[in-house]
């Protein structure tokens, strides 16, 4: 016969088990929630640089609100692609902005 105590033991871990299952899934499903729904992209049909010059004008003139050029450059990458379908990359515009005023001056 089997002891009461081991039974109550079983049937309290079996509970905990329970309770931490949901627990989880009710994380994962807030974090799906939370997750950003995909948009359709733009093409942006000029170079990286045009566009790297084109978003730092808007930020210039305060139409794009962004702590920083790097931000307000991450912020349009996410919604503008290149033609082939590639993503553009905020630093590396960023990089060549710099290298193309270092250039210029």
């Amino acid at each position: 016969m089997a002891n009461p105590f081991d039974q109550v033991m079983r049937e309290l871990e079996r509970q905990r088990e329970e309770a931490h299952a949901h627990k989880q899934a009710k994380i994962r499903a807030g974090e799906e929630a939370s997750e950003p729904q995909p948009t359709k992209m733009k093409i942006w049909k000029g170079t990286q640089r045009e566009f790297g010059d084109h978003i730092l004008k808007l930020f210039a003139s305060g139409k794009i609100k962004a702590r920083s050029k790097t931000n307000a450059l991450e912020q349009a990458c996410r919604k503008y692609s290149l033609p082939d379908g590639r993503r553009m990359k905020a630093k590396s515009i960023m990089n060549s902005l710099y290298a193309k005023d270092h250039v210029e001056k």
